[in-house]
């Protein structure tokens, strides 16, 4: 009998671990509360309302059906690894093997942000598409490059905005290079910028920074980052960002649970990219009983694209370029992306 592994989220990292461990013969079961997988890095598009939750989804049922992966639709209460159990709203799921990727929460830094938007979800997009219909002013949390995009998007509307950071310049993760060329580009869309500003409150008609000072605004959206999530902090020990891991992704305090993506403590930059590769390497690593022999995940080069209007920025390595032809590339690499999927999937049926 063959083990059975886990597979806790179906974000990018979720759905690939269920697809390569079930290429290696593994019991396979994803859970999520979710019906569909979401390609996250076309949520701006359903904030600008051109394009459908369709487009940028897949129904998972659909898409594991005729397959070894058993896909569950439950709602992921709690983990108990001593146990050796994922309990869900529907009840408990035994595992000889877990893979953690339960993906991020709304880092809030102790701020209420209940009266603010948010485009990290598929939810939060379409109300952000919703209240821009009507909005002439809007206040933007946060400029990495969520942030960026949704403040460019929203003036592509004719929305006056105002970008808000408590870092002294855009893209505060990115080099210096990069964040000149995304001020330039905010400066000549009329996009004001305040740096060096940290909020205290939000409501939904603005926010009050740490000086005291308000700024109102018709839509407030707050896209300051993510975090590891608040189930994965409670049922683990946990570092800085995620689950405790080795460089094989592998829990210093579990042998037989593994986590990636916003979930673990790698060292490494949170993305669909490295989801993936994370993915793939954890699928190498089950089973191997000996962990000096774990396979170590390799974090590629930085890439990032950011489509801001009618031109954007891409950030590779040490290297950034920007130029109008880069926007297309956003939508190949969504095609690129469900077609890989669609490979995989075809795999196991042969």
């Amino acid at each position: 009998m063959s083990e059975k592994v886990v597979v806790a989220g179906a974000g990018f990292g979720g759905v690939h671990s269920a697809l390569e461990l079930a290429q290696r013969g593994y019991d396979v079961e994803l859970i999520d509360k979710d019906g569909y997988h979401l390609f996250t890095p076309a949520l701006i598009y359903i904030a600008r309302g051109s394009m459908e939750a369709e487009d940028i989804s897949m129904n998972l049922n659909d898409f594991f059906s005729d397959t070894s992966v058993e896909f569950s639709r439950e709602k992921i209460v709690g983990i108990d690894p001593d146990e050796e159990v994922v309990e869900t709203t529907s009840g408990a799921h035994s595992y000889d093997n877990l893979v953690v990727s339960l993906g991020y929460d709304i880092a809030s830094f102790g701020i209420d942000i209940s009266d603010a938007l948010e485009v990290y979800t598929l939810e939060g997009a379409k109300k952000v598409d919703r209240e821009a219909e009507e909005a002439e002013s809007a206040l933007i949390v946060g400029s990495g490059y969520v942030g960026v995009e949704v403040a460019c998007e929203l003036r592509e509307r004719g929305i006056e905005v105002t970008l808000v950071d408590r870092s002294t310049g855009p893209m505060p993760r990115s080099s210096k290079e990069v964040s000149e060329k995304v001020l330039e580009s905010l400066n000549s869309r009329d996009i004001s910028f305040r740096g060096g500003q940290a909020v205290e409150e939000v409501n939904e008609d603005g926010i009050v920074l740490e000086n005291g000072e308000r700024i109102e605004a018709e839509m407030v959206v707050w896209l300051a980052g993510m975090q590891s999530s608040e189930l994965v902090q409670r049922d683990f020990n946990c570092g800085r960002s995620g689950i405790e891991v080795n460089s094989g992704l592998n829990s210093h305090e579990y042998s037989n649970v593994f986590a990636l993506g916003s979930c673990a403590d790698a060292g490494c930059e949170v993305t669909a990219y490295n989801a993936i590769g994370q993915a793939e390497t954890i699928a190498e690593n089950i089973g191997r009983a000996d962990n000096k022999s774990l396979k170590e995940f390799e974090e590629g080069a930085r890439m990032l694209l950011m489509k801001m209007g009618d031109t954007a920025i891409l950030e590779y390595g040490d290297k950034s370029y920007k130029n109008s032809l880069l926007r297309h590339m956003k939508k190949a690499i969504r095609w690129k992306y469900w077609s890989k999927l669609k490979w995989k999937r075809l795999r196991l049926r042969f």
